[in-house]
């Protein structure tokens, strides 16, 4: 009996919960498994998948952060010294 290999896959139960925000990032998929043609012997004997998926997960994940880079405020210091500012009150009549 002749044996085949191939790819494996992660598989989920179908009543599995995730979170909504698992859901909405997007995954990393090299560009050589999106081809519909098989892989060559060759090219994953000379580690030259190994180069072009390490290329393509830098540029995605280099994409990635400075996408989710959080956006700074600059300080505004005399707004906030301003706003703590104890406010005189005005009384009539003469001081004692």
């Amino acid at each position: 009996m002749k044996q085949e290999w191939s790819k494996s896959y992660l598989v989920q139960p179908q009543d599995h919960l995730q979170s909504h925000l698992l859901k909405s990032q997007k995954k990393f998929v090299p560009s050589y498994e999106r081809e519909s043609c098989p892989l060559s012997m060759s090219l994953l004997i000379g580690w030259e998948y190994a180069r072009i998926w390490r290329k393509e997960r830098d540029e995605f994940v280099r994409a990635r952060v400075t996408r989710n880079k959080p956006k700074k405020i600059k300080n505004d210091y005399n707004k906030w010294l301003e706003k703590r500012k104890t406010k005189m009150i005005k009384t009539c009549g003469p001081k004692l």
